[in-house]
């Protein structure tokens, strides 16, 4: 069922709807596949929206000076977009709350907000209806891992800016936690996902360069897990065999190995060992962790009556060393590290967005505020 037929939109063939029966603005909504007027109060527009406020007092300015105005004189507009998220608008613009859709789908609510964001229309005019209409879609996508498909993708990012133009800080950054291990620098500083550019989330002041500073570091982090256990096993300050009862030249032979396996793996995914990116390819948090929890890590095994092992450990197999049993660990925390923050310029924009919409209060079932003691004035008597 579309939006219109959910609002109980009257169908195209009706030449109008009237919001204000004594409103002296028709408006003219359009679009390649429908066109509706709507006669609404100019006045009602301008209040809720400061594009809408231009527009028409750039026209009542120009009907004055031309002498066309006059008192109760009506006048005529045309906007381009949807009719029935125009009339959505319209109808919560005119105080005309009946019949309001109780939630609203991923596309529709995306929908909406990029008309409010074309027409600066104020995010506290839908402050009464956000909490229920963001709800159903604050679960997802649920834990990974995840596809990263076009549909997906595109579905993040609707979402994303959803979160962003309504204020819904914890939603935003689940959805930016997703873009950060997955994006990847494209030509210049263009940032891509599936090897696509970022769309409209792309457009959010300061989101590019959050995520291309945040990937830099966690690539960097994850990195330096093995670049400092070569520097440790370089330096003689750790071991990785981990085999007790084994002879300080057994002991070597397989940090030798060790060291040997963890170069070999890291040239073999074009990764440098040394952290010098002539070597390195710029990638994705996801490919570098895969990458890295890939590499196999090979240690010393005696084979009885073999060479040393015949001569120095009798009996002695080696083979229940495990080397480097943390380094996996170590991956692990990083990729899915919590303690992170948000560009304090997101973050602030969030705060303040999440204000206006009433996302930013403590809440309970629906729309309703948890009361605190400082409440007296709310509470029964």
């Amino acid at each position: 069922m579309t939006l219109e037929a959910r609002l109980g939109a009257p169908a195209i063939k009706q030449r109008s709807v009237w919001l204000d029966e004594r409103g002296d603005l028709y408006l003219t909504v359009y679009n390649s596949k429908e066109t509706q007027l709507f006669r609404v109060d100019s006045k009602s527009l301008s209040r809720a929206s400061r594009k809408w406020r231009l527009i028409i007092n750039e026209k009542l300015e120009r009907m004055r000076a031309t002498g066309f105005i006059r008192a109760h004189t009506t006048f005529d507009l045309f906007a381009e977009g949807d009719p029935g998220y125009h009339y959505l608008l319209f109808r919560i613009m005119h105080y005309n709350f009946g019949e309001l859709p109780d939630t609203l789908t991923e596309t529709e609510l995306f929908e909406l907000l990029t008309i409010t964001d074309e027409y600066n229309i104020w995010p506290s005019l839908l402050r009464p209806w956000i909490a229920a209409w963001i709800e159903p879609h604050q679960a997802w996508p649920g834990p990974g891992p995840y596809d990263y498909s076009s549909d997906f993708v595109r579905r993040l990012h609707n979402r994303l800016w959803v979160a962003w133009k309504l204020g819904e800080i914890e939603m935003f950054r689940k959805l930016v936690e997703i873009l950060i291990k997955e994006v990847a620098p494209g030509k210049g500083t263009e940032l891509l996902i599936s090897g696509k550019p970022l769309p409209k989330s792309s457009e959010i002041p300061g989101l590019a360069d959050f995520l291309e500073k945040e990937r830099k570091q966690r690539v960097s982090d994850l990195l330096g897990v093995f670049q400092e256990e070569l520097r440790h096993c370089q330096n003689g300050e750790r071991r990785f065999c981990t085999l007790i009862g084994c002879s300080d030249l057994e002991r070597s032979m397989c940090d030798f190995i060790v060291m040997g396996s963890i170069i070999r793996d890291y040239h073999k995914h074009v990764l440098d060992p040394a952290g010098h990116r002539g070597k390195e390819k710029v990638q994705s948090v996801n490919a570098t962790y895969d990458r890295l929890k890939s590499i196999e890590i090979h240690n010393y095994s005696i084979i009885p009556g073999d060479g040393i092992a015949a001569t120095s450990a009798p009996g002695l197999t080696h083979n229940g060393c495990n080397p480097t049993p943390w380094i996996h660990d170590k991956l692990d925390a990083i990729m899915f590290r919590s303690t992170w923050s948000l560009d304090a310029g997101l973050q602030k924009s969030l705060e303040y967005v999440s204000q206006l919409t009433g996302l930013g209060r403590p809440r309970v079932k629906g729309t309703k505020r948890e009361l605190t003691d400082d409440d007296e004035t709310a509470k029964p008597a």
